[in-house]
């Protein structure tokens, strides 16, 4: 599998470069610059011509920076809508979202692909919480129970305890990682979920306890949400949002590797060696 890496991003990492380089001494640093450039430039052909992982079956970059939609880079069709104006904002790498009203978020309409039932999955997605609210679940995926009129419960949802400001995870019970996040701090969140067990990361480690049994089937056909919860009911929402950027979203159909879960925090898309992805996550992490 090859890092997908946007055409944009690399302009990005270009002029970034370029700057930093020429703010020292011109003619001793010019070589590096050259350097730099001619890998990047090679990079982006490398990749280009490589198709992305096929169990990546949604991802959502927010690399347009405008407009009311942003485009799943899967190419399979899971554009995300942006309801009740979400604001382009610098993301993690390049743009991202922020989401902090009680009406904004964003809608996937519900495909067959996002029918998870028993199988295996992996969600994963960068997130920066402005600050933490105790009775709030920060939200950052769900898909609700269409069983459960007026569908204010979810069948599925992963979010940020407000009060604990630990990462966690629904269905079943309550299944939460065990480390204290800290408000206004980027952290890459993960779930590995098999069609047995369900498990947490945080920054491309296992965070939680031991990976907690989740034998529930995850399909819905409600649209999936990305930065609310609980929409039908008002006094619900305004406890169920982000209230913060999220970068970087990612939906697999399989459960990804320990290894995996370690690369996939460089981009959405991973390789199993994660050789490439060390080398451009360096780059990418020094801005």
């Amino acid at each position: 599998m090859i890092m997908f890496v946007s055409t944009r991003k690399i302009q990005f990492l270009i002029s970034k470069e370029i700057q930093y380089r020429f703010s020292l001494k011109i003619g001793k640093k010019l070589r590096k610059v050259m350097f730099v450039i001619f890998f990047l430039v090679s990079f982006s052909i490398v990749t280009n011509t490589h198709a992305l992982d096929p169990d990546l079956i949604a991802a959502w970059t927010f690399e347009e920076g405008k407009g009311e939609t942003t485009a799943d880079i899967t190419g399979k069709g899971h554009t995300g809508k942006l309801i009740g104006n979400p604001i382009w904002v610098e993301g993690k790498y390049g743009k991202g979202l922020e989401i902090v009203d009680w009406l904004q978020y964003m809608l996937v309409e519900d495909a067959n692909d996002l029918h998870f039932g028993n199988t295996d999955f992996t969600f994963v997605a960068w997130i920066y919480i402005y600050k933490f609210v105790p009775g709030m679940y920060h939200s950052i995926l769900c898909k609700r129970d269409p069983d459960s009129p007026p569908k204010s419960c979810v069948r599925w949802s992963i979010y940020v305890n407000g009060r604990m400001q630990e990462l966690a995870l629904e269905p079943g019970g309550f299944f939460y990682s065990n480390t204290e996040l800290e408000e206004r701090r980027w952290y890459h969140v993960g779930v590995v979920k098999t069609k047995e067990k369900a498990t947490l990361y945080l920054n491309g480690k296992r965070n939680g306890w031991e990976p907690r049994e989740m034998n529930e089937s995850l399909t819905s056909e409600e649209p999936l949400y990305i930065g609310v919860q609980y929409i039908f009911h008002n006094w619900q929402v305004w406890n169920d949002t982000l209230n913060g950027i999220i970068d970087e979203v990612g939906i697999y159909n399989r459960a990804l590797t320990d290894e995996e879960m370690a690369s996939v925090i460089w981009s959405v898309d991973v390789k199993p060696s994660g050789k490439i992805e060390t080398s451009w996550g360096y780059i990418k992490s020094k801005y």
